[in-house]
């Protein structure tokens, strides 16, 4: 796993919003970001191998690889 990745608030965010799986228009509505930096995030994060996407018809459905990373992102969220 490549923790640099966890240097950016907004993919920060994202993690904390995949508490439970969303489709990239669920996330789009939550965070405050274009679609296609919210793709792009998305993508950091999962070559990092922090999240994981699945296709439901034509939705791709986020959720994260190990719930342990929410808390992670949490926490580094209230030290900055």
């Amino acid at each position: 796993m490549d923790i640099s990745v966890l240097s950016n608030q907004k993919r920060l965010q994202i993690l904390v919003c995949l508490e439970k799986p969303h489709s990239v228009s669920e996330l789009l509505a939550k965070c405050d970001l274009s679609q296609s930096a919210l793709s792009q995030h998305l993508l950091k994060l999962k070559h990092a191998g922090f999240v994981m996407c699945k296709r439901n018809g034509n939705q791709q459905i986020y959720q994260t690889k190990n719930k342990q990373i929410i808390s992670v992102a949490q926490a580094i969220i209230k030290l900055i």
